[in-house]
């Protein structure tokens, strides 16, 4: 591990709680990592045990770890490698219970009357129909991503003959009208979540989420409307920017999920 430095003006539990967030959020410790004991760290680092103590607390407040009593202290971060742009990259998998933690679930699927809004940005005439796909992602068991995409008509061909529960909405596109989509717009806002979004997260009365709303263009025409809501309680987004050609880009986003917090 890093050394910490004495001559800081960084408490040095602050500087032992981010050496090993470092290794928590860079999955070198993965999930389920039982990391090294108050005692060990107070060796390693010479430190007493309050210190080392007041660093780990910080660490399940965030809810990086969780502790044990009588076996230690554990990894319980988890990290999606989710693009914005696209559906969450959940996959369906089976517990030690054989029982689905992660998987996503058909909420709503069929062609739908838009409002003014969707109208405008999807540029549809007056009697066009949206298709709409509405899924709801779960982590864990928990669900944490309400994902909609509304699509024009122009561009949902058959598509109501799909499985749309496992459906990847872009690659749909693409593959059936043999074509790329090369251009997003991306909007991302904090909320108050409504009565609806509520029940499906099983929130509480005062919950927040995070919004993520793309437009997907095909040339110049626009395709597809996705709106995506994250968990305020659960989801944290991080985005990595690249300078190209004097313009800053999005290299890399990724939603990391906590399902621990109680």
């Amino acid at each position: 591990m890093r050394k910490l430095k004495s001559d800081s003006p960084i408490p040095l539990y602050y500087q032992l709680r981010e050496i090993i967030r470092d290794k928590i959020i860079s999955s070198e410790w993965e999930y389920g990592k039982e990391i090294p004991s108050e005692l060990k760290l107070c060796d390693e680092f010479n430190l007493c045990r309050a210190t080392v103590k007041q660093a780990l607390d910080g660490l399940v407040n965030e809810g990086l770890i969780v502790r044990k009593k009588g076996k230690g202290s554990f990894v319980v971060y988890q990290k999606l490698n989710d693009n914005l742009l696209l559906e969450p990259s959940f996959h369906n998998m089976k517990s030690k219970e054989n029982i689905l933690s992660n998987y996503k679930k058909l909420i709503f699927a069929e062609y739908s009357e838009p409002d003014n809004y969707l109208k405008n940005i999807l540029n549809l005439k007056n009697n066009d129909l949206v298709f709409q796909v509405e899924r709801l992602y779960y982590v864990n068991n928990i669900p944490v991503v309400l994902d909609c995409h509304y699509i024009h008509p122009n561009w949902s061909r058959n598509i109501i003959k799909e499985n749309l529960n496992e459906l990847v909405i872009h690659k749909y596109i693409e593959n059936n009208y043999d074509t790329t989509f090369n251009n997003y717009k991306v909007n991302i806002q904090s909320v108050l979540l409504d009565q609806y979004e509520k029940e499906l997260f099983d929130f509480p009365e005062i919950a927040t989420g995070i919004v993520v709303e793309s437009l997907s263009f095909i040339q110049n025409e626009v395709v597809l409307f996705n709106r995506k809501i994250y968990r305020g309680d659960r989801c944290n987004l991080s985005l990595e920017f690249n300078s190209v050609s004097n313009k800053m880009e999005i290299i890399n986003s990724k939603i990391s999920v906590d399902t621990n917090k109680k």
